[in-house]
């Protein structure tokens, strides 16, 4: 199931936030190495995870997975279950995603 979190309920994209913010959270040698060829600092990362924006939660992966992107373009997926961030990328700010196939989502 892949949800956009403006879909969402506010309470639930409150309890996803705060479940995020709640945990200590580990990047793993994937990701370190993709931070590294992206050239995105693990600070960045984390900054994002503490202040960015909710855009989509899914469990398509057999885990709870949500997706967060700062003013920046700066885009992170975090592993609820594992506590772990999957990988991180930059992306336009200014992309709202005008192709986006909204059939891949529920209540796209």
């Amino acid at each position: 199931m892949r949800i956009l979190t403006s879909r969402l309920a506010v309470a639930s994209r409150k309890k996803l936030l705060k479940e995020v913010h709640s945990v200590d959270l580990n990047i793993t040698p994937y990701t370190n190495m993709r931070l590294q060829e992206r050239k995105i600092p693990s600070e960045e990362v984390f900054n994002v995870c503490r202040e960015g924006e909710l855009i989509e939660y899914h469990n398509e992966k057999g885990t709870r997975r949500v997706l967060l992107r700062d003013v920046n373009g700066t885009c992170v997926v975090v592993d609820l279950d594992k506590h772990s961030i999957v990988t991180a990328y930059s992306n336009d700010p200014d992309n709202n995603h005008p192709h986006l196939q909204r059939d891949k989502y529920l209540f796209g």
